[in-house]
Formats: structure tokens, sequence, C-alpha cells
């Protein structure tokens, strides 16, 4: 293999939170592709998260699948203690799918659980990624 692709986990997760746009920023400036998660909210908002429940990064325990985008949009995520002072929020998928195409980011996209489950998944995901052409697409459920 002469050139493998390398992707930078969740974004550059090492450097920055994951999933966010500090972490595809650094992720674009150390030249290496993304691989990040995406979630559908219950009124089929594509989001970028690795975890079903935001409880994790939010503190907030909270099934994406189960709620609507604006109950959500405002989210601050960051570590634990951090996250009051943290201007992260949950990127959308579709302004990372333009930002990635508009900078030759490759895209490696782990379609979560919450994916499985929305009737419409497949029909947002299509409008979400319409004339891209370089991304890996992986169901992390064999139900998809």
């Amino acid at each position: 293999m002469e050139n493998p692709a390398i992707y930078s986990h969740r974004g550059a997760s090492a450097y920055a939170l994951e999933n966010t746009w500090s972490a595809f920023c650094k992720a674009c400036e150390l030249s290496v592709g993304i691989e990040l998660d995406l979630q559908i909210t219950n009124d089929g908002v594509i989001l970028v998260f690795h975890d079903d429940n935001l409880k994790r990064l939010s503190g907030r325990n909270l099934n994406i699948a189960d709620v609507d985008y604006d109950k959500i949009k405002d989210t601050r995520i960051g570590k634990r203690g951090r996250r009051k002072l943290s201007d992260h929020r949950i990127p959308l998928a579709y302004e990372v799918f333009h930002w990635a195409k508009e900078k030759a980011v490759p895209l490696n996209i782990e379609m979560k659980e919450s994916f499985s489950v929305h009737p419409m998944a497949q029909k947002f995901l299509q409008l979400c990624w319409k004339g891209w052409t370089t991304f890996i697409c992986l169901p992390s459920t064999p139900n998809y």
C-alpha cells in the first residue's frame, strides 16, 4: 500500500473535543481525513455526535432519536466541569459535509443507531450529501 488514507477519530479528538468544529479544523490543519458519527433527531435533523444520549458530553439525559432539534440546538457540550464555559455546540451534518467538500477533506461516516429507527433517515442523508463523491459511509448497526 503506497499512501494509506489517514483518518482522525471524531476529528482530531486528541487535540480538541470530539466531533466538534475545533476537532474538524485541526484535522484539516493536519491534512488528514475525518471519521465522524451521525445521529438523527426525531424531526429528521442529522447531527454529528457519537453517543445516542447527550448525557456524557452535555449532562442532559436525552436520547437524540427521541427529541426534536429545537430542544437541543443550543446545548453546550464539553467535558464535565467545563461545559458551562464551552462554546461547543453539536454540529449539523450538512454544514460539516459542505465544509469538508470545500476543503477537500475526506470523510469516513458512521451512522449510529438512531438511523435504524428513523423512517426518513435514508432520504435525509441523500439530501445532505447530494453531489458528494468522496466519503465512506458505514452503518454501526446491522439493521440499517
